[in-house]
């Protein structure tokens, strides 16, 4: 609605990703090496079931705040981009 008023096109500002398909290929690569490499150590330092040992070291009112605000913020941050 800002870029409207303001008369500009977001695709002119931003840019389209179906003309730089190389880009789009190279960021979608980078993010998945990064989320791999992040799972990886996380697997490193809490042992073979990292995510099940976390969940068990944090308080119930811990786990119950992080899923619903983590559902929020992910379901905002994704209708955003």
């Amino acid at each position: 609605m800002f870029f409207k008023k303001e008369g500009e096109d977001v695709r002119k500002i931003i840019g389209g990703v179906r003309d730089r398909p190389p880009f789009t290929i190279s960021i979608t690569i980078g993010l998945l090496a990064i989320s791999t490499s992040l799972g990886y150590l996380l697997l490193l330092v809490l042992g073979g079931d990292g995510y099940n040992n976390l969940i068990k070291l944090l308080p119930l009112s811990v786990v119950l705040y992080l899923i619903i605000a983590g559902s929020f913020i992910a379901g905002v941050c994704e209708e955003l981009v």
